[in-house]
């Protein structure tokens, strides 16, 4: 949500500044803020990715390898196959391995969408700033 308010305030869209009314201001914030926060994780990409077009190839394969790992876990018979995965045949399982690629292929969208220093949406400079400590 930092980030939020961080493109929101860069991009003047919101100001706390004195000379439009601290309280008024801060007001604002909190309402919007408030309404931010009833969304789900994925309604808050989901927004990102619409008011940021330059987003639309990273957006695209997170919500592609959700819906393949959802898919997943909806079929029964995978599920129970990693259910009953023993330690000793994870090394050589075709199935687990398709999920830690399912793994593989969100980490990387989220890498594209925060960590790409030829980003040209801000969320690099924001993730750099106020993300990593």
């Amino acid at each position: 949500m930092c980030f939020r308010c961080g493109k929101e305030f860069n991009t003047h869209q919101l100001s706390l500044s004195p000379e439009e009314g601290s309280e008024s201001a801060a007001l604002a914030v909190v309402d919007q803020l408030t309404e931010y926060i009833k969304l789900t994780p994925l309604e808050r990409f989901a927004q990102l990715f619409l008011e940021t077009p330059g987003l639309k190839t990273p957006a695209i394969k997170m919500f592609d390898a959700y819906e393949d790992f959802l898919l997943l876990l909806n079929d029964d018979d995978k599920r129970r196959h990693l259910e009953n995965l023993a330690k000793d045949d994870v090394p050589t399982d075709s199935l687990y391995a398709d999920v830690r690629q399912l793994g593989h292929r969100f980490q990387d969208s989220l890498d594209q969408i925060f960590f790409n220093p030829e980003d040209r949406t801000g969320l690099y400079e924001l993730t750099r700033t106020y993300g990593v400590f």
